[in-house]
């Protein structure tokens, strides 16, 4: 690989996100990819937001991934799909799960919740693939709710 591929790995505390981006990290590195991982945590608990950055190629330093600069965005949750809008372009691939824990903000009555229509509209608009599926449920299928991020991958 000549270059780099960013990856941004995004849902809520307890799904399971900063698992998935080492995965998908150590993955690249026994391919034999250079690769820089990061993240920002809303409120490293349940429930709060929690995005990760994946980096790899023979050039990355920086952990760090510009506003349009994603290749794929992984969303564990829609709603968070939508906070990551900013990191997609024409040519980014989004992978989103259909399902979606009701932020604390809607419930305290703070905020609408957009509908997962919506939601897909806006990501159809910002990326150039969008691929969605029911991980939740595929996860509780095999007996492993807690596991929507494996499905995911």
């Amino acid at each position: 690989m000549v270059g780099e591929f960013n990856i941004v790995v995004t849902g809520v505390g307890g799904q399971g996100v900063l698992t998935l981006s080492r995965v998908i990290a150590v993955w690249a590195l026994k391919s034999g990819y250079k690769v820089r991982v990061g993240e920002t945590l809303g409120m490293a608990q349940r429930g709060g937001i929690v995005q990760s950055y994946v980096r790899l190629g023979s050039d990355v330093e920086s952990p760090l991934i510009e506003v349009g600069g994603a290749d794929v965005l992984i969303a564990l949750d829609y709603i968070e799909a939508l906070r990551a809008l900013g990191f997609l372009s024409g040519k980014s691939k989004v992978i989103v799960n259909s399902r979606t824990i009701t932020p604390i903000s809607v419930l305290l009555g703070v905020e609408r919740m957009p509908s997962f229509i919506e939601a897909l509209g806006a990501l159809r608009s910002s990326a150039g693939e969008v691929y969605v599926f029911d991980a939740s449920s595929i996860a509780t299928k095999v007996g492993l709710p807690a596991s929507i991020n494996m499905a995911m991958l």
